[in-house]
C-alpha cells in the first residue's frame, strides 16, 4: 500500500513541476521581475507591436540593472525627460545607454516608435550578454543580408533563442509575443518543454522500498 501512496505522491509532485514549466512566457517573466505581474494572459497584450521604451525597459531587467526610485535625469535625449512620455523611460533610456545598450550619438530615443525584430532582438542579446564571440558572417535566413543582422540572428539561432527558418523578417515590426519569447529563453535557456511520466517505471523503483 505505502508504494502506491509514494506513487502517487511522486506523480502529484511531478504534475505540479510540469504545471509550473507551463507557465506563460508573461508570468515566467513577471516572476523575475522584467514585466509587470498581469492577472490574465490577455492582459499582456501579446499581439501589441512592442515598443522602444517597452523593450528597453526589458533588456535593462534581463541584464539585472535596477531602476533607482530616485533619479535625476541627465538630458541624454530630448524626447525622453523626467515626466514625457511617463516617468520611468528618461530613467531606463539613459542606464541603458551608460552600460551600452543603446547609443548616446542621438539626440532623441523614440521611446513610443515601434522596434523591428532584429533590433528588439539585438538589444535582449546584448543585454543577456550573449552577443559575444567572433562577428558572424554567414546566415541560414535568405531575407538577412545587412552585416549587424546577419551576425545577431546567427548567434542567436546557435544558441536557441530563436528557431530555424527559411526566413526571418528581420524589418518587421516585433510583437510583445515575439519579444517576451526571446527575453524567456535569454534568461532560462534550459527550462524543460515537456516532462514524460513512467507509471510503471515509477511503481518498479518503489518495489525497492
Amino acid at each position: 500500500m505505502k508504494k502506491y501512496i509514494w506513487a502517487l505522491l511522486i506523480v502529484s509532485w511531478i504534475a505540479f513541476v510540469g504545471t509550473a514549466l507551463a507557465l506563460s512566457n508573461g508570468d515566467i517573466l513577471a516572476g523575475s521581475g522584467i514585466v509587470v505581474k498581469q492577472e490574465t494572459e490577455a492582459w499582456y497584450r501579446l499581439n501589441d507591436f512592442v515598443l522602444r521604451q517597452e523593450v528597453v525597459w526589458m533588456a535593462i531587467k534581463v541584464n539585472w540593472q535596477v531602476l533607482p526610485a530616485a533619479y535625476g535625469c541627465k538630458w541624454y535625449y530630448t524626447d525622453a525627460t523626467a515626466v514625457r512620455p511617463n516617468n520611468w523611460v528618461c530613467r531606463a533610456a539613459e542606464i541603458a545607454a551608460d552600460i551600452w545598450l543603446i547609443t548616446k550619438a542621438n539626440t532623441t530615443f523614440r521611446p513610443e516608435d515601434r522596434v523591428t525584430r532584429a533590433e528588439a532582438l539585438a538589444m535582449l542579446m546584448d543585454a543577456g550578454k550573449m552577443n559575444t564571440g567572433a562577428t558572424m558572417t554567414g546566415s541560414s535566413f535568405t531575407d538577412v543580408n545587412i552585416p549587424w543582422q546577419v551576425n545577431i540572428t546567427a548567434k542567436a539561432l546557435d544558441q536557441g533563442i530563436i528557431d530555424w527558418g527559411s526566413t526571418y523578417w528581420p524589418n518587421q515590426n516585433a510583437t510583445r509575443w515575439e519579444v517576451f519569447e526571446i527575453a524567456k529563453r535569454i534568461i532560462q535557456p534550459n527550462v524543460a518543454k515537456e516532462i514524460e511520466i513512467d507509471f510503471q517505471e515509477i511503481l518498479d523503483l518503489l518495489e525497492e522500498l
